[in-house]
């Protein structure tokens, strides 16, 4: 960074919705005293999530938080002064590298210089910043850190969390029973395949029929999947014969693609079972027949993490988070392969790059095709 202040922070920024290259700016941010209520924190990684890119575009329900932040007097904002943006990323891993003499508590424990910490909610930052303040209040933190790096953790506060508390709160599974899902090679059905693997379930997946199906489906068996098809034969007579041949029922069907791929989906689900909706791959309607309602008696809902987090007390988060830590910890979870994209120089004493540069890195992390994280410090 081509400031010296130990006060500056470089961040990601969007001001209007729209296409990333249109809207994203970055800056660095003169972020003054630390107040003594607050935490000083260098974040360490964060995942790139569709939620982030539903958020730059407009297409998620949660509107940009604009604030008014004062720049550096560095070269690289362009004689700015000040902006009014919001700072992107809604979910990542910090350290904690400076404590105010009144900010000494996280929600779950005393804090300490070095120690790990997930917000849960970023106040007047985002992720996507080399350096926020936040109160303690808004922090989970990890002091054990044996077994686990930033990057196991980087995924916990949305996509672990939805796999997670949607095998446990939307059906009774019983031992052998089977979750159906659709998009099974995201973030999220990678994890609910890990999760339903140790927890005694069992799991079909379905994903696009592509030239490398096989491949992608091998990988997935070695998660812990049990069964893979293909889209395109959601409707076949073979996977009807396949799924009507289980010695368990199918209770359970997550939906993260929507569109007749869904009410495909939902056919093979067993009577009484329920189909969760949590995800916007795309805006189509699912065709609803009244077969499903009538004979499968299934039950159609919707699923957000952060209702969930929401409609429950901090300690369930908490709970849930630490559970989750466990599950990485011990490896009966593994974090998602991830390509990894780092906004400072390795080469370079670890130096953070121009802000030019660190936009035109996000935005190829946001473009990529690929699950992307950024590496934001050096843990």
């Amino acid at each position: 960074m081509s400031s010296v202040s130990k006060n500056i922070a470089s961040a990601l920024f969007a001001s209007e919705l729209g296409a990333p290259s249109e809207v994203v700016s970055a800056y660095e941010v003169d972020l003054g005293e630390l107040p003594e209520t607050q935490v000083e924190i260098e974040m360490l990684v964060s995942s790139v999530n569709p939620l982030d890119i539903l958020v730059i575009t407009g297409n998620a329900p949660i509107p940009l938080n604009n604030k008014e932040f004062k720049l550096s007097a560095s070269e690289e904002n362009h004689g700015k002064s000040s902006i009014n943006s919001t700072v992107l990323g809604t979910e990542g891993v910090g350290r904690v590298t400076k404590i105010g003499a009144k900010a000494k508590k996280a929600t779950n424990g005393d804090l300490e210089v070095g120690d790990y910490v997930i917000p849960f909610n970023f106040g007047n930052y985002g992720s996507w910043s080399t350096k926020i303040y936040l109160d303690p209040s808004n922090l989970v933190v990890f002091k054990n850190r044996e077994g686990i790096t930033a990057r196991d953790l980087s995924s916990v506060n949305i996509n672990i969390s939805t796999a997670y508390r949607m095998i446990l709160d939307i059906e009774k599974l019983n031992a052998g029973d089977y979750i159906i899902q659709n998009g099974a090679n995201s973030g999220v059905g990678k994890y609910v395949i890990q999760l339903a693997n140790a927890w005694g379930f069992k799991t079909i997946n379905v994903i696009r029929d592509r030239s490398d199906f096989d491949k992608v489906a091998d990988e997935m068996k070695k998660l812990g999947a049990d069964i893979v098809i293909k889209d395109t034969e959601l409707d076949s007579s073979s996977t009807k014969d396949l799924l009507g041949s289980l010695s368990s029922p199918i209770r359970l069907g997550l939906n993260f693609v929507n569109g007749s791929n869904a009410a495909k989906m939902a056919s093979h689900l067993s009577p009484g079972s329920t189909l969760a909706t949590y995800g916007m791959v795309a805006n189509d309607p699912i065709p609803i027949y009244p077969t499903m309602l009538l004979l499968q008696r299934i039950k159609i809902v919707g699923f957000s993490i952060f209702a969930f987090y929401h409609n429950n007390p901090i300690e369930e988060r908490v709970k849930t988070w630490e559970d989750i830590v466990s599950l990485l910890r011990s490896k009966k979870v593994k974090a998602q392969d991830s390509e990894l994209v780092a906004l400072y120089d390795e080469q370079n004493d670890n130096k953070h790059y121009s802000s030019e540069k660190m936009k035109e890195l996000a935005l190829g992390a946001i473009n990529s095709s690929k699950k992307t994280t950024l590496l934001i410090n050096k843990d």
